[in-house]
């Protein structure tokens, strides 16, 4: 069937009105009509009750209804997805992601992407929030990872909540076997890993005074981390990023009250996204709603 006469069923189911749905779709009544009984006479069986105060759907076309919503998306969708392979035959893209992104995420993604579109050029720069924040308002950057909130001229899109762990030293027992208390880090040094102090985590480090017992500030996650393995203090880092030290000799407990950075896609609102800024948007919120499948926040 053409996509229109999905269209008209659940327009028509939408509106309880032929003549209403006619309109709508820029089609004259009689041609509704004659579509809607020949989608009936196909089915064997009515779809909808006419009645002088329009139209309601019978048992058989509450039934399919749902069937004729999903062919439709379908068929948009697969315009939708023709009309971008062929505007992003080829160009260029510029991203700026951190580096729990770019070692946990981007190999996945690229791949994919690449096989689709394999005429455009990917120019990847790494960096932290603030470089990434910088580039992006300087215009030296298509898109970028950030994490919330960020700045006010961005357009942002949530992807997931990554979890701040606290890690602290092997043989070291919280008073709660499932989570740390701001209280009992009080009385640790603070190892800071500057790659992973967004402002979720400063805001609890500053709350609860933690930052009074500084005692090292790291460019690198795996300089504070070993640090906290020799005994020396505890350090805060999103769970994304200890997905790379696996196995290391120290132990990781959520925070009390569970604090998250909420990682998203950053993009200039004053600048329109090309068709290749477009499918890489896509390619990124496909990816992680497929690998996070009930922790993704994707509107």
């Amino acid at each position: 069937m053409p996509t229109t006469t999905y269209q008209l069923v659940c327009e028509i189911a939408e509106s309880g009105s032929i003549s209403g749905a006619a309109e709508k779709l820029h089609l004259t009544p009689s041609a509704a009509s004659h579509s809607l009984n020949s989608v009936e006479q196909n089915a064997g069986f009515l779809l909808f009750n006419r009645e002088r105060g329009g139209v309601t759907l019978t048992r058989e076309g509450e039934h399919l209804l749902p069937y004729f919503r999903a062919i439709l998306g379908a068929e948009i969708a697969l315009e939708e997805e023709i009309m971008l392979l062929n505007s992003v035959e080829k160009g260029k893209i510029s991203i700026g992601v951190f580096n729990s992104v770019c070692e946990n995420w981007l190999p996945d993604i690229l791949r994919s992407f690449h096989s689709k579109y394999p005429k455009v050029e990917v120019q990847i720069v790494e960096g932290g929030y603030p470089t990434i924040e910088a580039m992006l308002l300087e215009g030296k950057l298509d898109m970028g990872f950030a994490s919330l909130p960020t700045h006010d001229k961005f357009n942002t899109i949530p992807l997931i909540q990554d979890q701040l762990m606290c890690v602290v030293p092997p043989d070291y027992v919280p008073e709660n076997k499932d989570y740390i208390t701001a209280k009992e880090l009080q009385g640790m040094d603070l190892l800071l890993s500057q790659p992973c102090c967004d402002r979720d985590s400063m805001k609890f480090i500053i709350d609860n005074k933690l930052n009074e017992r500084l005692r090292h500030k790291f460019t690198l996650e795996s300089s504070a981390i070993s640090l906290v393995e020799s005994g020396m203090g505890f350090t805060i880092i999103p769970e994304l990023v200890l997905i790379g030290y696996r196995g290391g000799n120290y132990r990781a407990f959520p925070l009390e009250g569970g604090r998250f950075r909420t990682i998203a896609i950053a993009t200039m609102k004053k600048k329109r996204n090309t068709p290749v800024v477009a499918g890489m948007i896509k390619e990124i919120c496909d990816y992680v709603s497929n690998k996070y499948e009930n922790n993704s926040i994707i509107g």
